[in-house]
C-alpha cells in the first residue's frame, strides 16, 4: 500500500491574486486570506479530478510493504529513489516501511495548461459567489475543461 502527502506549500500559486481578482472582478481590499484558502481548495479539487500534481511542491510516499511498485504521480523533478518512467514513479521497496522524498507538479503559473488554471479560477468564482455551495453546473465545466487531462490509474 502507497500513501502520498504534501510536506510543502506550493512553490507559487496556480493563477496570480491579480488575475484571479480580475476574472472575479474584485477590489484590491477583499480578504486575501479567504481567496488562497479558495484558491487551495480548487488546486487540490483539481489534483483529486485529473490525479496531477499542479503545482510545484513536495511530496513523500509511504510504502508499507515490499514489492515493486508503479505509483502514478505527474511532472515529478525530483526524486531521492526510484526512477520515473512515463510518469510513474517505478521503485521496489526491498525494505518497508519505505518513505519516499519527492517534487512534483508544474515548475510556474504559466507552465500549467490553460484549461487548468480556467478550471481553478471557476471553482474560486464559483465557491466565492457561492460560500456555501457549488453548484452543479459549475462543476460540470470543471470536469469538461479537465477530462482531457484525466490520468487513470491502473
Amino acid at each position: 500500500m502507497t500513501t502520498v502527502v504534501r510536506t510543502s506549500p506550493p512553490s507559487f500559486p496556480a493563477i496570480s491574486s491579480t488575475q484571479l481578482r480580475g476574472w472575479l472582478r474584485l477590489d484590491a481590499d477583499v480578504d486575501q486570506p479567504t481567496l488562497d484558502l479558495l484558491l487551495g481548495a480548487a488546486v487540490d479539487h483539481i489534483a483529486g479530478l485529473t490525479g496531477l500534481y499542479v503545482v510545484s511542491a513536495q511530496y513523500e510516499v509511504s510504502f508499507t510493504a515490499t514489492g515493486c511498485y508503479s505509483v502514478p504521480i505527474s511532472n515529478i523533478t525530483q526524486t531521492d529513489a526510484g526512477a520515473v518512467v512515463g510518469g510513474n514513479l517505478e521503485i521496489n521497496v526491498e525494505v518497508a516501511p519505505l518513505v519516499v522524498s519527492i517534487k512534483a507538479g508544474w515548475t510556474s503559473e504559466e507552465a500549467i495548461p490553460t484549461a487548468l488554471r480556467h478550471a481553478i479560477a471557476i471553482y474560486v468564482g464559483a465557491a466565492y459567489d457561492s460560500r456555501n455551495e457549488i453548484s452543479d453546473a459549475a462543476f460540470q465545466t470543471i470536469k469538461r475543461l479537465c477530462a482531457p487531462f484525466i490520468r487513470v490509474a491502473l
